[in-house]
């Protein structure tokens, strides 16, 4: 599974989210457990617009991985693109509730532009103790 995942990061830095999408579903189907593939295939579906398998492939890591914040980030940044705002934040906070601190990240990820611009982000991000 490993192969597959590797040679999909390289598809997938270089812009070929299509070619990456088949290696990390290869890699996945090697290695069904491989959280990190479930991530970034996630991400690539998203990439090349394909939103209804990166929601798919989301649920299934959150019955997965239920425990892992970059799922919900994933989810948040789905949400984001496709302007449901009210789920991307909800999210995105769960996501921060179960240990995601990479505060810079959330406020510098394209995919989370919409959620940013929104009152509701806003306001979330004006009640953080010490900010993002």
């Amino acid at each position: 599974g490993i192969f597959h995942y590797n040679e999909g990061n390289k598809f997938f830095t270089e812009g070929d989210f299509a070619e990456a999408i088949i290696r990390y579903k290869k890699a996945l189907h090697h290695h069904k457990g491989f959280m990190q593939a479930t991530i970034n295939l996630s991400t690539a579906y998203m990439k090349n617009k394909e939103f209804d398998e990166a929601l798919k492939t989301l649920q299934e890591g959150q019955k997965k991985f239920p425990l892992d914040p970059l799922i919900d980030y994933n989810l948040a940044c789905y949400y984001s693109l496709t302007q449901n705002l009210e789920s991307g934040l909800s999210a995105l906070k769960t996501a921060v509730d179960k240990g995601y601190k990479q505060f810079k990240q959330i406020e510098n990820d394209p995919d989370l532009q919409n959620l940013r611009n929104s009152a509701l982000y806003q306001e979330w991000k004006a009640k953080i103790p010490g900010g993002i």
